[in-house]
């Protein structure tokens, strides 16, 4: 598995503005080709959003159907403010909701099997 992380604005080929920082997860061979030295060249399997408490409609609506569009696999959103992460996998052409986790829980990603994430490691309080 190969891990980009750039800080910088990817765009899609039609310039459809992507988030600031994009974590382009590449499972195999095959899907190596999108990664160029300007930009990622095709939909990533995984985005990763996490929300600022600025403009949350932002990130839960209007990215979540662009990456929709693009037929990203599978799309987190992570809330800081209720120590949750919501992920989303793509059924069709339509973002499925396959659960809600929060402190206390494991995340289990459906695109990454074997890959675990435990939140109360994500979310640990600065006491």
């Amino acid at each position: 598995m190969r891990v980009l992380h750039e800080k910088k604005k990817y765009t899609y080929q039609d310039y459809c503005q992507l988030p600031d920082e994009v974590r382009a997860e590449v499972l195999d061979g095959e899907r190596k080709s999108i990664l160029t030295e300007a930009n990622v060249q095709g939909a990533p399997d995984l985005v990763i959003e996490i929300l600022s408490s600025g403009d949350k409609k932002r990130d839960t609506v209007k990215k979540k159907a662009i990456y929709e569009k693009y037929g990203v696999k599978e799309y987190w959103i992570v809330d800081p403010d209720s120590e949750t992460i919501s992920v989303f996998i793509l059924e069709g052409n339509n973002f499925q909701e396959k659960g809600i986790y929060k402190r206390g829980q494991v995340l289990e990603s459906p695109l990454l099997p074997g890959f675990s994430l435990v939140l109360e490691d994500v979310f640990k309080s600065n006491d």
